[in-house]
C-alpha cells in the first residue's frame, strides 16, 4: 500500500489500494487515458485504391477536390479574416478534424456560392450541398457505405472522371482501416441536385475519395 502511495497512485477509498496490490489485470477507459478525444485524419484513399497520408502529397486536381469538398460541405463558419490563422467555429469533432486537414485551402479565394445545403441527419447519414459559380456541382460527404454503395465513377489524380467497375480493392483497403479503429467518411460529386424534398441521394455519384480518421 505505501509503496503504491508513494508512487501518487489516486483512489476514492483506501480499500482500493490493497486491492490493486492483487490486480492480474487492468481495464481502462480510453477516452481521456489512453486517447485524447480528437479525431484527426489519417489517411485519405482515393478511388484508384492509392492511400495518401497527408494533405499535401496528395495530387494537385485531387487535392482541389478534396479541399473544396470538405471546406464547402460543412456546418460550420469559417473566419477568414486572418488568412494565416483561420478560425473554424462551430464545428463538431468531425467537422473539425476533417477542416483541420484542409487546413491549407481554407483562407484561399474561390468564385463559388452555395445553393442549396441538404445538412446531415442520422437516418440519412450524409450531407451535401449544390454549388454554382464557377463551379456547377453537387458535393455528398457521408458514410462510406452509403456514398460508396452509390458511386460508378471516381476522379482520377488529373481530375478526369473513370469509371469504378471494381469496388473489392477498395472495400479491402476499407476494412483494415475499420480494422485500425478509423471512421470512414466519403467524398463524392454529382452533377445532379439533391431532390430537396426526398433527400435522396442522385444515381451515378463520382468518388473523390474516402477519409479515414482516427483518435
Amino acid at each position: 500500500m505505501r509503496k503504491l502511495l508513494n508512487g501518487k497512485v489516486l483512489v476514492r477509498k483506501l480499500l482500493g489500494i490493497e486491492a490493486a496490490g492483487s490486480l492480474n489485470m487492468l481495464f481502462s477507459d480510453k477516452t481521456g487515458t489512453l486517447t485524447k478525444g480528437q479525431l484527426q485524419v489519417s489517411v485519405l484513399v482515393a478511388g484508384d485504391n492509392k492511400v495518401y497520408e497527408f494533405f499535401d502529397s496528395l495530387p494537385a486536381e485531387l487535392k482541389n477536390l478534396v479541399g473544396m469538398s470538405l471546406k464547402h460541405n460543412t456546418i460550420a463558419v469559417l473566419d477568414t479574416s486572418d488568412p494565416n490563422a483561420v478560425r473554424i467555429v462551430g464545428a463538431d469533432r468531425t467537422e473539425n478534424a476533417l477542416l483541420q486537414y484542409v487546413t491549407p485551402v481554407l483562407a484561399a479565394a474561390d468564385q463559388v456560392q452555395v445553393l442549396e445545403t441538404i445538412a446531415f441527419n442520422s437516418a440519412r447519414k450524409f450531407s451535401a450541398v449544390h454549388l454554382g459559380g464557377d463551379r456547377d456541382i453537387t458535393l455528398i460527404k457521408g458514410a462510406a457505405e452509403i456514398i460508396l454503395s452509390q458511386c460508378t465513377h471516381y476522379w482520377d489524380n488529373n481530375g478526369v472522371s473513370q469509371i469504378l467497375d471494381d469496388q473489392s480493392a477498395i472495400n479491402v483497403t476499407l476494412d483494415t482501416m475499420a480494422n485500425r479503429s478509423m471512421r470512414l467518411i466519403a467524398i463524392a460529386t454529382s452533377q445532379q441536385s439533391v431532390d430537396p424534398e426526398t433527400k435522396l441521394l442522385p444515381n451515378g455519384l463520382t468518388l473523390v475519395g474516402i477519409v479515414g480518421l482516427r483518435d
